[in-house]
């Protein structure tokens, strides 16, 4: 009978210890996130980036809408290898690796609640025969049967379960930027390797458009060594820079397809596919210009990827330091039992079978307060060297913005000089061949005049590529997408 009475005393009592330990759950062990708050970002608000007119220091002039920066090129063919992006392998593993995470964290948030658990069991048991039985066990042989529904309930009058949510949902946001990221820079590889391909394509229409004009002026100094005016060192030099030019075909012809083959990878489509729609040369899709780029530092820093993940991971460690310091707090779970226990299959369904169990179970490491010591302050550390690569990653990507301007207007300024300095040499040509025709000049000079356009030519298409890639790397650091 005594037993029976504790039975019926300790869920008031389990009431008891759960309403006193909810009362203190303010008491949250570790301390709480808050936004870092970095001078060096308060230098670029006032200062600007770069000093560029471009930019300014406050809102956004003309700023391009996120996820259509690219689309703004208005390239149907790069528009339409943008969207086979998400069947980029690193995208699939990213999206998996999240989803992952994310199933982790709903496990965590379970951990806050009631663990049920139910147990059947059936044993046939048989006893030492040394051992006294009661009459009815012949032998020490019987069966015993057991269904029993378990729940244990960790209070968290700490906060450990609290800070463990918190860990959990840092480590989603982390992989979420980490998934970001990899679209972002599958996305700019893919213009990148668009950008190549097209400059390529430039070079080489460029290289037989002089070929051709080379192989013209061949035949007409063979007319003129017919004729008796020309000489056979004139005809001979005529071909060996017809077949000179030619030879730079071959290589281009190379990274053309080399362009192909990693563009076939980057959309994850079949090599042939990509070839049958991207073989035909086309134009480098037209920039923007440097005044059309405008931007906030506190904008790019909230969509930069990797300074979310970063900040994401400083989240993580912040509250890694109170899932630490909760060791020292004894850890306290209510536990309770609910079943059915019988020798006889048959009465496990009689009143008489059932049976509870109510109680509190209560683990503390009080003896080993040294190591807890030293595993809270190993956390804390962490916690300053997460702060510190967040503080880098920060100043890091606006250096990157920083440099990415410079670049792209310096290239655009190239650009624009090569454009005229080809336009000269065209006609420089155009009037050597004239005086050539006429007499007024030797050879030597016509050759050197195509050699020299044909090296602009060529130094223009490098340009232009090395612009667009700039543009690229541009936008990459603005994580516009």
């Amino acid at each position: 009978m005594s037993t029976r009475k504790i039975r019926y005393k300790l869920p008031p009592l389990c009431v008891t210890f759960s309403l006193a330990f909810n009362m203190v759950a303010c008491m949250t062990v570790g301390p709480d996130f808050e936004q870092p708050s970095l001078k060096a970002i308060e230098a670029y608000q006032t200062e600007g980036f770069a000093n560029s007119s471009a930019i300014s220091g406050g809102e956004t002039k003309k700023a391009l809408p996120q996820s259509s920066v690219w689309y703004q090129l208005k390239d149907p063919d790069l528009n339409r290898l943008l969207k086979l992006m998400e069947d980029n392998t690193d995208v699939q593993i990213a999206y998996k690796r999240l989803l992952v995470a994310k199933n982790l964290d709903r496990d965590t948030k379970l951990d806050s609640w009631p663990q049920p658990d139910t147990q059947f069991t059936a044993v046939e048991k048989r006893d030492s025969e040394s051992k006294s039985f009661p009459a009815e066990k012949d032998g020490g042989a019987y069966q015993d049967y057991n269904l029993t529904e378990s729940i244990t309930w960790e209070l968290d009058w700490i906060g450990r379960l609290k800070r463990s949510r918190e860990s959990a949902d840092a480590n989603v946001m982390s992989l979420q930027a980490q998934l970001n990221e990899i679209r972002l820079l599958t996305q700019a590889e893919i213009v990148r390797q668009y950008c190549l391909l097209r400059g390529v394509q430039a070079q080489l229409l460029a290289t037989r458009g002089n070929a051709a004009r080379q192989k013209d002026t061949w035949s007409l100094t063979q007319s003129r060594l017919d004729a008796g005016v020309a000489t056979p060192v004139d005809v001979a030099r005529a071909k060996s820079q017809y077949y000179a030019t030619l030879s730079s075909v071959p290589p281009l012809e190379s990274q053309q397809k080399q362009a192909l083959h990693r563009l076939s990878v980057l959309t994850g489509q079949s090599a042939r596919a990509t070839y049958q729609d991207l073989i035909k040369p086309k134009k480098m899709p037209l920039l923007p210009l440097v005044s059309e780029i405008s931007l906030n530092p506190n904008n790019v820093l909230k969509k930069r990827p990797d300074v979310q993940a970063a900040e994401a991971n400083l989240r993580r460690a912040v509250a890694d330091i109170g899932v630490k310091q909760a060791l020292w707090f004894p850890k306290i779970t209510l536990l309770g039992d609910l079943g059915l226990a019988s020798e006889n299959l048959n009465d496990l369904s009689e009143g008489a079978s059932v049976f509870n169990l109510f109680g509190v179970r209560i683990s503390w490491a009080i003896l080993g307060f040294t190591r807890l010591d030293v595993i809270a302050s190993r956390a804390e550390l962490n916690a300053d060297i997460a702060y510190k690569e967040y503080k880098q990653k920060v100043l890091l990507a606006l250096e990157e913005v920083e440099n990415a301007l410079v670049a792209y207007e310096s290239t655009q300024s190239v650009t624009q000089y090569l454009e005229q300095s080809a336009t000269a040499a065209k006609q420089a040509t155009e009037l050597a061949q004239q005086r050539y025709e006429g007499g007024v000049i030797n050879f030597i000079e016509v050759l050197d005049v195509e050699r020299r356009q044909l090296e602009i030519e060529n130094e223009l298409a490098g340009a232009k590529t090395q612009a667009a890639l700039a543009m690229v790397n541009l936008y990459l650091s603005l994580a516009e997408d």
